[in-house]
């Protein structure tokens, strides 16, 4: 049996009967695992592209289709093989991804001296071609040296004037679908071929679908913790210029100044991003005043001592409704109450409502809390 290789972990002269199986079948699924967050896949056509005096190329556009890929790009190199040309100064040569967007990967670059079985490859941050001189095989950065600082026209079924030479407009873009390749040459009296055809490399990273919570609402002076999943590295932010590279951090002695959204950002093993959001309420503590009255008390006697840590608050709607009859769905008036971190059943001392009726047993009022939980406040009651 072969060897199999990933990361530098072979397994070699496994059995093919009895518990080898296993131990190689546990293997494979464990190197797939530790790759899946990244993929780097070559995708090629490499039928020949005709390339004549003037005008657009034989195989115009030449397409690749790319599919099976997952997550969203990161790095896209694109190469030819086998470019042979009388004067490389007059190709404009170009790329489209499948969501559209356009890269100008060599224009008005190599100068008028003959070329023949040069190999390109052209990738973000490299190397500008030259201008006037032959370029040899080897990885550049997208060119256009365009003496007018000008777009060039690649007609339809190209996109048609295009500028534009960096390749992060396709990042976080999704790979699949059909890429195509335009080749022109946009002068006359020399011709050429790209006999090897072409080829794209894709790299792409899965999106972490991070989580962020907390243990709000909480009182003044109390410790906040946040937490959150998604796997990678984290960064969260958050008020009062808060900072932090934990997965689950704590901040002390909250205070209001320190409520609001807190946001972490999860970076992937192959450095895509994704962010979440928690939201913390931070209560006022309560205050208050003791007072007593002056009493006797004997030596030895117990004294109990009581305080009221309530609040009274008046929540309200004032706008009028009709209540038609014989309603079967029934009319709802709602209430937002805000600023408290108590249950409703600790909260509803009362409930007041002014309503004008010609027969008020035919009412059925119930009261609804947020949690969806409700009591009936009058059935059937009145004439």
């Amino acid at each position: 049996m072969k060897k199999l290789n990933s990361n530098n972990k072979t397994i070699t002269n496994a059995p093919s009967t009895g518990r080898g199986i296993k131990r190689l079948t546990m293997a494979v699924l464990l190197l797939l695992v530790s790759n899946w967050v990244t993929a780097q896949t070559t995708f090629s056509n490499t039928g020949s592209i005709s390339i004549p005096a003037s005008g657009n190329a034989s195989t115009y556009p030449s397409n690749i289709t790319v599919s099976g890929m997952s997550g969203v790009i990161t790095t896209v190199t694109v190469s030819v093989t086998g470019f042979a040309h009388t004067n490389p100064d007059d190709i404009d040569l170009l790329v489209q991804s499948p969501s559209g967007d356009n890269i100008l990967l060599m224009s008005d670059c190599g100068g008028t001296g003959d070329v023949t079985g040069r190999n390109y490859t052209w990738q973000e941050g490299g190397s500008l071609m030259s201008d006037n001189g032959n370029n040899a095989s080897g990885t550049y950065g997208p060119t256009d040296r365009d003496p007018f600082l000008d777009s060039d026209n690649l007609p339809s079924p190209g996109p048609g004037n295009i500028s534009n030479t960096n390749f992060n407009v396709l990042d976080g873009d999704a790979p699949n679908g059909v890429w195509k390749l335009f080749v022109r040459d946009d002068a006359g009296s020399n011709s050429g071929s790209i006999s090897g055809g072409w080829y794209i490399t894709i790299t792409t990273c899965i999106l972490p679908t991070p989580t962020a919570s907390s243990d709000s609402p909480l009182c003044q002076g109390s410790t906040l913790n946040l937490t959150s999943s998604g796997g990678g590295t984290y960064a969260w932010t958050g008020p009062n210029s808060f900072t932090s590279a934990a997965q689950n951090p704590t901040v002390t002695n909250m205070t209001a100044a320190k409520a609001g959204v807190y946001t972490v950002v999860v970076t992937a093993a192959g450095g895509c991003t994704a962010s979440a959001t928690t939201t913390v309420v931070v209560n006022a503590s309560p205050s208050g005043t003791p007072t007593a009255s002056a009493a006797s008390v004997c030596p030895g006697a117990n004294v109990t001592l009581s305080a009221n840590h309530f609040a009274k608050q008046t929540s309200s709607n004032t706008s009028d409704f009709a209540i038609p009859d014989n309603n079967a769905t029934g009319i709802t008036s709602n209430i937002t109450v805000s600023g408290t971190g108590a249950t409703a059943s600790q909260l509803v001392s009362s409930v007041l409502i002014n309503i004008t009726h010609t027969y008020n047993a035919d009412l059925d009022i119930f009261l609804k809390a947020p949690n969806g939980s409700q009591i009936e406040l009058s059935t059937d009651n009145g004439k």
